[in-house]
């Protein structure tokens, strides 16, 4: 399990401009990191949702 900083991080990574889905060991980290811990994920999207 990430930290929570480690987390946000990586989130903040996705929502950057930087993040290119055609890189596939990203794609593959991100689906693993989605699966392996989604009830986070889904919490800090609808987080993000309301801060915006």
């Amino acid at each position: 399990m990430k930290s929570d900083q480690e987390f946000e991080e990586f989130v903040d990574a996705i929502q950057s401009a930087n993040f290119d889905p055609r890189d596939t060991r990203a794609t593959a980290h991100t689906a693993a990191v989605f699966a392996s811990d989604w009830d986070r994920v889904e919490k800090a999207i609808q987080a993000d949702k309301t801060d915006n």
